[in-house]
């Protein structure tokens, strides 16, 4: 187990802020990164949790058994990864509560000492073969530590030097991760920027004879490429990298911007916003001249693309767990060589994880086309020779296999490729003299359209060509290979690909950071000028609340329609106070509207930086928040607007905040179901007991799940409480509950199992003994009719649509038939016709037991095979109304809200309440259906 020492030197207290104590509290609650993201969008959180965070050195070779001290370690997010990769580690941060905070997420190492305070106290002899030193470490005393760090280092040790560069990109123009202001971390007191030369002048008078610079971009923090004085990017662009931006009001230039001059003018070595230097007194540097990074994908496809001085290129899987992936991408490439198409060569090594390539000089296929773009014969040249590649690399099938045909049955898809190598595009492949070189066919599409791999390969070279403002003329391209009624079909699908593949999941704030809108920078130099600062919000008062709305806002304005307020921009902001003593539930009601009345576009709503929603305006919108004294709510509105002028005025407009109006959460429920709630919390946390005793999955489903998103509650006027489990588990829970009776006397867990008097379907409900809870349907009936939460089962969803109406219409039967059995020719199936008399009259002859059976049997009918789609199918529904939830719902949980608890959800629970209501379910229903369930009669003791 790892060590801790606490130094006198050790800083014992500062003013830690809101979100540097939440991940602190996270660090002791011990959750992981993945719980972290979900749960917390700050930057704070991002920044401590991030994996993306080890991308400044997790592509470096380190050592096997190095000994490493890390100067600087903050909470630890390096740390770990220097545990795994160094024989023995001591990491060291000024501050107590980090160090502590760096203990414990990584105390599971036995490899790990560390301390809080001046490292020079403790260390006096010991020799290491590293020591990675952090600007949070040393401040504005650099020399004095690169002096300490040659005495502990070994002669053929090596420095790792983080700097933050003073006249980066970044500081430049503004941009900080969370200062107020323009240049102010900059301008502190303990400033730790240095220019180039100043590091140059430093290493030199420390006795640092060889040294080289890196560069990674966008920055140190969350590197994505990392650039070395040997090899810097040409042209105008960088390959590959994402700036972020978690604080846009500083910015006064845009950094995308001005680092493209920055490369154009050729002192991109100079401007870079921080440095990484590799430093030693006798040993030579790394010989890596470029590192493409993929940190924030998942961990089987996360690599470090390495070129090593012009000789040779490494693609290393960062994780364990991605060699499958390096293995796939040398099968892929042996595939395709041999069907004829040319792959650079490559040799796997030993451990799998690597492949090694000759580093290819020719001019990327991108490149020469970014040189044609002007001439267009030259151009649709270009794209044939990568057409007849694409169609040559594989098989083809029959149109029937076609995966995506369920989009448009009747479009023209042309050939199907049994297996579509999707990475064969422009950035992914060199050219010299009309002949094409692969590489990197990492991502292959199983029976796809050949034309999905041209829509890539087109769209991908226009966003890069318009990123460095060339011309491409993408229609007559989309219209030569037949993609004009297939474009936006494709578009779904790699929105969906992107998703997944770059982990937006985890990484969603990360991605929300790196769009920057054209006018955020005019109005933020606009905002500059003015005099009184306190201009910048507006103040309006409603009864308790006071509204403060940002300068994006125009003034209030009214008529007999209503009153609004104008944005003059594509985001807007708005910060709920309220001024009571208690916190209480509030609705915010608005309504979005466009100043063209005939546009339809998209908002995302964030409330306190987490994302809420999204919703398609126009729209009425309607938010729980909790608000009081202690407690504010801030609300952002962003989306895809337009730009509207209107003749004689002078204002721009983007969307219209409409009969905005806030109350107190009114009275959905009577006092009694407030009772039956606390009810139906103690059977939920007496499910968690057994689940959690017994290691049985299971998730909040359909309206709590919805609930736990939206309200982080009940839906204000439900009633009940729905929880799903993966059908293994399901079982498991049944003869728990029939052998060893874990739910003891005062829960009964009914199904048509243990209750043969009444049938809901083929689920299962718990129930508190001595309560009621009675439908309609089973009013005077002897069977348990306590106060219950729904459990359904998950079971496998087969995607032949043919085999699937059998089965339903299986399920279905078996339905009808048991509830006659129980119930006569009463309720849903008491129509009188001929087929509700056969099955009556049938269910008679028919034993209830084999009926259930029957119906079990039916239910999991494919439950042995592997499906991409799972339902509930023990519920009595319409095929057509029966959600299929994508199997990666349930392969893991997350963490969710509800009534003061944590409860399981579905890992992605937003994609399943798309399932079920479609993607705009945080919109309020009418009000007409705000209401319980009306066929239920409860009371808290049975008479």
């Amino acid at each position: 187990m790892a060590e801790i020492e606490i130094l006198e030197s050790a800083i014992r207290a500062r003013e830690y802020t809101e979100g540097e104590k939440a991940v602190l509290s996270y660090i002791q609650d011990g959750l992981s990164y993945e719980e972290v993201l979900r749960k917390d969008g700050s930057w704070e959180a991002f920044y401590h949790f991030a994996p993306m965070r080890q991308s400044l050195l997790n592509w470096y070779s380190f050592e096997e058994n190095a000994s490493l001290l890390e100067l600087g370690c903050e909470t630890g997010i390096l740390t770990q990864f220097f545990c795994e990769s160094c024989g023995q580690v001591i990491a060291v941060d000024n501050d107590e509560e980090f160090a502590r905070a760096a203990y414990e997420r990584n105390k599971h190492w036995v490899n790990l000492k560390v301390y809080a305070g001046d490292v020079r106290e403790c260390l006096t002899v010991t020799q290491f073969d590293y020591v990675v030193l952090s600007p949070a470490y040393y401040r504005d005393r650099l020399g004095d530590y690169l002096a300490f760090a040659q005495t502990v280092l070994k002669p053929c040790g090596h420095l790792l030097l983080i700097v933050k560069n003073r006249l980066g990109v970044d500081v430049l123009c503004g941009k900080t991760n969370g200062a107020e202001s323009p240049y102010e971390a900059f301008n502190a007191p303990d400033n730790d920027y240095y220019t180039c030369e100043e590091i140059g002048r430093e290493l030199r008078e420390a006795g640092y004879q060889k040294h080289k610079f890196f560069y990674p971009l966008p920055d140190a923090v969350l590197p994505q490429e990392i650039y070395s004085e040997n090899y810097v990017p040409k042209g105008k662009r960088t390959d590959r990298m994402l700036n972020y931006f978690p604080q846009k009001k500083t910015l006064l230039m845009s950094p995308e911007s001005l680092l493209s001059d920055v490369i154009g003018n050729e002192v991109f070595a100079k401007c870079t916003n921080s440095f990484l230097l590799d430093c030693s007194v006798e040993a030579d540097p790394s010989s890596v001249s470029y590192v493409a990074l993929s940190t924030d994908r998942e961990r089987g496809a996360a690599y470090a693309t390495k070129i090593y001085q012009g000789d040779y290129v490494d693609k290393t899987a960062l994780f364990l767990e991605g060699a499958e992936g390096i293995r796939g991408l040398a099968s892929n490439a042996l595939e395709l060589d041999a069907r004829g198409i040319d792959t650079v060569p490559q040799e796997l090594s030993v451990d799998g994880r690597t492949l090694r390539m000759p580093y290819v000089g020719e001019e990327l296929l991108i490149k020469r086309i970014a040189e044609l773009s002007d001439a267009q014969e030259a151009l649709q040249s270009v794209f044939d020779v990568l057409y007849q590649a694409v169609l040559q690399s594989s098989e083809y099938v029959p149109e029937e296999k076609n995966t995506m045909r369920s989009y448009a049955p009747e479009a023209d898809w042309g050939i199907i490729l049994e297996k579509a190598y999707i990475d064969m595009i422009p950035l992914n492949c060199f050219w010299n003299d009309g002949k094409l070189l692969f590489f990197d066919q990492e991502f292959t599409f199983m029976n796809c359209p050949a034309k999905y791999v041209m829509f890539r390969a087109l769209r991908y070279t226009f966003l890069s060509l318009n990123s460095e403002g060339k011309v491409f003329d993408l229609d007559s391209l989309c219209k030569r290979y037949g993609l004009e009624e297939l474009w936006e079909i494709f578009l779904k699908e790699e929105d969906k690909f992107i998703y997944k593949n770059r982990n937006h999941e985890l990484y969603g704030n990360f991605y929300n950071w790196t769009q920057l809108e054209e006018q955020c920078i005019a109005d933020n130099v606009g905002r500059l000028l003015q005099r009184e600062p306190e201009k910048l919000w507006t103040q309006e008062m409603h009864d308790d609340i006071s509204w403060f709305f940002s300068d994006m806002f125009y003034g209030r304005e009214s008529d007999d329609c209503g009153v609004w307020r104008w944005s003059c921009g594509t985001e807007a902001e708005i910060v709920l106070k309220g001024i009571g003593d208690t916190t209480e539930k509030y609705e915010l009601e608005f309504e979005l509207i466009l100043p063209e009345p005939n546009h339809v576009k998209r908002a995302e709503i964030y409330i306190d930086n987490r994302r809420w929603g999204q919703v398609v305006v126009p729209n009425r919108v309607i938010i729980p928040l909790r608000l009081g004294k202690e407690r504010q709510s801030k609300i952002v509105i962003r989306g895809d607007f337009t730009e509207k002028t209107f003749e004689g005025d002078s204002r721009r407009f983007f969307f219209q905040f409409r009969n905005y109006s806030i109350r107190k959460e009114p009275a959905y429920v009577s006092d009694l179901i407030k009772d039956v709630r606390e009810v139906q919390v103690d059977i939920l946390k007496n499910l968690q007991r057994v689940c959690s005793d017994y290691d049985l999955r299971h998730f909040a489903i359909y309206g709590t799940l919805l609930g736990i998103i939206r309200n982080e509650d009940y839906i204000p006027w439900d009633d009940d409480i729905d929880i799903a489990m993966p059908r293994k588990d399901y079982n498991q829970l049944l003869k728990l509950d029939r052998e060893e009776h874990v739910f003891g006397k005062t829960l009964f867990l009914q199904n048509m199992y243990s209750d043969s008097k009444c049938f809901f379907g083929g689920y299962s409900k718990l129930r508190k003994n001595g309560t009621l809870g009675i439908t309609r349907q089973n009013r005077g009936r002897e069977c348990h009719n306590g106060i219950w939460i729904d459990i359904f089962p998950i079971d496998n969803r087969i995607q032949d649509i043919y085999k699937l109406c059998r089965q339903h219409k299986r399920i279905h039967l078996y339905q009808r038939l048991l509830f006659h059995k129980v119930y006569g020719r009463k309720g849903i199936y008491s129509k009188d016709n001929s087929w509700s008399w056969f099955c009556f009259w049938y269910s008679k002859i028919l034993k209830y037991n084999f009926l259930c059976s029957q119906l079990d049997r039916a239910i999991q009918k494919y439950n042995l095979e592997e499906t991409a789609k799972q339902s509930v199918f023990a519920r009595i529904m319409n095929l057509a109304s029966i959600p299929a939830f994508p199997r990666e719902c349930f392969s893991k949980n997350g963490v969710g809200h509800f009534h003061g608890m944590e409860v399981n959800i579905p890992i992605v629970a937003e994609e399943c309440l798309n399932v079920i209501w479609g993607h705009h379910y945080m919109l309020y229903p009418s009000e007409e259906f705000r209401k319980p369930h009306e066929d239920v009669f409860y009371s808290l003791e049975a008479n």
